[in-house]
């Protein structure tokens, strides 16, 4: 789990990703499903060990028609719910795959372009 504080926005926003056949979806104030929305990586060999740090599922699972997409609502709706907020209230976004190895990792989903979308905006 990683937290980020910023300075343009006054909430925290926590990001966090999990795997639907370990645990049920944390508790979280926007929760995205990437079962049916991201390609699988565990369906190509060559991916099957890797994780969602290695660059190669990055891109495989960024390369999804509709990713980015997704990824871009996501920030915006994040965006949304932290601006409505009081100061030091916290925001979760959770994001969920089947094992939470690969498209539910940080780097493959929502984590670096919300965080990135929340920075940039003003």
């Amino acid at each position: 789990m990683t937290k980020i504080d910023t300075r343009q926005v006054p909430a925290q926003v926590v990001i966090t990703s999990f795997g639907y056949l370990h645990q049920d979806a944390p508790q979280a104030d926007l929760t995205i499903d990437a079962r049916r929305a991201l390609r699988n990586p565990h369906h190509e060999p060559s991916m099957r060990e890797l994780t969602g740090h290695d660059a190669a599922v990055a891109r495989h699972v960024l390369d999804t028609p509709g990713a980015r997409g997704l990824i871009a609502r996501t920030a915006n709706l994040a965006r949304g719910l932290v601006e409505d907020l009081p100061p030091g209230r916290q925001v979760t976004v959770a994001t969920g795959c089947a094992s939470g190895r690969h498209r539910a990792v940080d780097r493959t989903t929502t984590r670096h372009a919300v965080v990135k979308h929340l920075l940039s905006a003003t």
